[in-house]
């Protein structure tokens, strides 16, 4: 699906694909312009749900949560989980879980779809998927826009050469949170950076972008 309706099957019996039938998720309106659906198994097993409403430079991404004894999903986010406010939109990783039992988000903004718009990655993190906090652990407003500048974990600019899709989430060996992303910068172009005690550290490894 890329900026198309929802296109949804539910089994009428479990683990059986043969009894598969289409179904409504929500049937919210945003469900009506459906790019990048993202399932995600959250805490104590719960099925969740990601997707991004509108287009590039101007959508919303949403977050939905399966009720497993009413058979039946539900929008948790009403105002979306990210808003570009008519102006940008998220480009999201799926949540990690880590060692630490927090759900790990990374994301990226932009403005058009030009990926030369890209900018600021940013990170939050939850115990639930419900409530989201910054590195430092301060809890964040929901929706997120790229006004909310405390979840900035690193400010490239437009034409930074951030890419989307190419960040992920990870752990060191203690444990720690480890964001690895491309971007440009004055000689090098991959980048590990460290959350550690709510603060980033970034490292600039070697130069590709010269190379290729």
């Amino acid at each position: 699906m890329h900026n198309s309706p929802m296109t949804y099957f539910k089994s009428d019996l479990p683990l059986d694909v043969s009894s598969l039938r289409p179904a409504l998720m929500t049937n919210a309106s945003a469900e009506r312009f459906v790019t990048y659906p993202t399932f995600v198994r959250g805490p104590r097993g719960s099925l969740h749900f990601f997707f991004r409403s509108g287009g590039s430079g101007r959508g919303r991404n949403y977050h939905n949560a399966y009720d497993t004894s009413a058979g039946v999903w539900s929008l948790l986010t009403p105002h979306g989980l990210h808003d570009g406010t008519g102006r940008s939109s998220a480009y999201m990783e799926r949540p990690v879980l880590g060692p630490d039992g927090y759900y790990h988000l990374a994301w990226l903004w932009r403005d058009s779809p030009d990926v030369s718009t890209n900018h600021d990655l940013c990170y939050v993190k939850s115990r639930d998927l419900l409530q989201w906090e910054t590195a430092a652990g301060d809890v964040v407003e929901i929706p997120l826009k790229p006004s909310t500048r405390s979840v900035i974990a690193d400010p490239v600019p437009v034409n930074g050469g951030l890419l989307n899709f190419r960040v992920a989430v990870g752990f060191d060996l203690e444990n720690q949170t480890v964001l690895s992303y491309i971007r440009l910068s004055a000689t090098e172009s991959f980048v590990l950076s460290d959350i550690v005690g709510g603060c980033l550290q970034i490292s600039y490894f070697h130069q590709l972008v010269s190379n290729l």
